[in-house]
């Protein structure tokens, strides 16, 4: 008997024995079919959400091996189908992906009460999500960036200093020695600075980014005299700081 192919056979009467016909009678060989299956999304490594089918595509119930997906490494499946159905086995892959970690700027620390500007809802390196809590420009928070779901991100924490050493310099001393030449503010995220003399006359200016630009010089790039001057210091929408300062060249 062939169990590969349909086959029909011819059975002969023993001459011996009774008076008997020869007859025939076909044997039917169903092919098997392959059980085939859907491919699946890659999961995300440690993501147990994600099952294997109970069915393949054609409708065959069976058994997988490895039994449980891994969900650290990519694996192939085999499917087993159950007995009395003609079919064959199958296999579905399913890759695993690292999970990738956001990156962001740090933010520079800020004096208590001035503006911060919202924080990035999509990372450097492409990964989109929300962060928590609020902002607070009162006080040192660390900052929680969740990632949208299906991206296979980590998630990142963000800290924003509330520096209480905001104190701004009471004076420079200009003379190229190395020490307090210039009014440094790299600290305090500046969006202007205004001079002005002890008239009200404007005598220096500076826009965003400065950091550490004035040195007791005029617009013009000439020295200023020794002596009082006043500032204006716009650190944001909400935040203004005013003061004087006073130049001294004197060895």
């Amino acid at each position: 008997m062939d169990n590969t192919e349909t086959t029909t056979y011819i059975f002969t009467p023993d001459p011996a024995g009774p008076c008997a016909l020869t007859t025939t009678m076909t044997i039917t060989v169903n092919q098997l079919a392959t059980s085939t299956f859907a491919a699946m999304d890659p999961i995300c490594l440690g993501d147990t959400s994600a099952t294997l089918p109970a069915t393949s595509v054609e409708g065959f119930t069976g058994v997988w091996s490895p039994a449980a997906l891994d969900y650290t490494n990519t694996t192939t499946y085999t499917f087993t189908p159950d007995a009395g159905q003609c079919a064959a086995e199958g296999t579905l892959t399913v890759d695993v992906i690292e999970n990738v970690t956001p990156t962001f700027n740090d933010v520079a620390k800020i004096c208590p009460g001035e503006a911060l500007t919202a924080l990035p809802k999509t990372s450097l390196n492409g990964i989109t999500g929300t962060w928590s809590p609020p902002l607070d420009n009162m006080a040192t928070t660390t900052y929680t960036f969740t990632p949208d779901a299906g991206q296979c991100a980590t998630s990142k924490t963000l800290e924003i200093v509330v520096s209480s050493d905001c104190d701004i310099p009471r004076g420079i001393s200009p003379n190229n020695d190395g020490l307090n030449d210039e009014l440094d503010l790299t600290e305090f995220n500046v969006n202007k600075l205004s001079i002005f003399n002890r008239y009200g006359v404007k005598v220096y200016n500076y826009g965003a980014g400065y950091t550490k630009q004035w040195h007791g010089q005029s617009d013009a790039g000439q020295e200023l005299p020794d002596g009082t001057y006043y500032y204006v210091i716009n650190m944001g929408t909400d935040v203004t700081k005013t003061g004087w300062i006073y130049i001294n060249r004197e060895q």
